[in-house]
């Protein structure tokens, strides 16, 4: 080797001579380029660190993959179809983030809870009493579900000295099939702000109505519920 070459050799990063493949002395210099043309996914390989990632697998067994610059979006949930949803109310526990405001004051919020789906219907959701930071007081109106038994509705006093009245409810004794939501609140989609995993819901047409409609509900439509 000459110095010239010698100087080129000690002026490589050592930390890309990593990437270089060891190439056989006894071969000629065709030889060498045939032997480098064999491995292609090694060819590959050869170059800084900072451009490529691997799998955690061995360079020479992980895939190589080309790098991804900026944060991943989140997948995108799943289409609802009310359609599909049970014709008899159903009871599932959630872990999504629940969130009510009224004018800037913090009502509720939980990531554990439960939905009740059933068809033609968006779903209403269910919240842990302990997940209501504010006062709420039974009015005493207890109208009656077919499906899940005797309601009470509560009154909360907002920030700015009005009561709503009214507007979130529980079942204390609810019928078989229900009894997952015993303790629990749901609350009128308004006049609350309410947000499902950051997502502002919109509320139903009908005040009577305490479905939460998100952007992955689809099939609501006033032809099937005409309360909505």
């Amino acid at each position: 080797m000459n110095p010239t070459e010698d100087a080129f050799t000690n002026a490589v990063d050592p930390e890309l001579q990593r990437y270089t493949l060891p190439l056989d002395p006894s071969l000629s210099s065709f030889e060498q380029q045939e032997q480098n043309a064999s491995y292609p996914e090694e060819q590959g390989l050869r170059q800084h660190p900072e451009q490529r990632y691997y799998d955690g697998l061995p360079h020479h067994q992980g895939r190589v993959r080309q790098r991804v610059s900026g944060p991943m979006a989140p997948p995108p949930k799943p289409k609802l179809n009310v359609g599909d949803f049970p014709a008899s109310p159903r009871v599932e526990r959630i872990f999504r983030h629940i969130r009510v405001v009224y004018n800037g004051m913090e009502v509720a919020e939980t990531s554990d809870a439960f939905w009740v789906l059933q068809k033609h219907r968006p779903p209403e959701y269910y919240l842990p009493k302990s997940a209501v930071q504010v006062p709420f007081v039974p009015t005493g109106w207890e109208p009656r579900c077919a499906s899940k038994g005797r309601s009470t509705h509560y009154a909360v006093k907002g920030p700015d000295g009005i009561v709503l009245a009214n507007r979130v409810w529980s079942y204390d004794e609810p019928k078989p099939g229900f009894e997952a939501i015993k303790g629990y609140v749901s609350f009128y989609a308004r006049p609350w702000q309410c947000f499902v995993d950051g997502e502002r819901v919109v509320p139903q047409r009908s005040d009577l109505r305490g479905g939460w409609v998100t952007a992955d509900v689809v099939g609501v439509d006033s032809a099937d519920d005409p309360e909505f």
